[in-house]
C-alpha cells in the first residue's frame, strides 16, 4: 500500500501543518473571550 510507503516524519511534518491551520481557522472564526474570564 500507498500509506506504508509513506515515510513518517512526512507524516508528522503534514500533520502539524494540518493541525496549525485547524487551530488558527477555528480562533478567527469564534469570538474572543470578555476581558473579565481572562486572569
Amino acid at each position: 500500500p500507498t500509506v506504508v510507503k509513506f515515510h513518517f516524519l512526512y507524516f508528522a511534518v503534514l500533520l502539524f501543518v494540518l493541525t496549525c491551520l485547524i487551530t488558527i481557522t477555528i480562533s478567527l472564526l469564534t469570538r474572543p473571550i470578555p476581558d473579565q474570564c481572562v486572569g
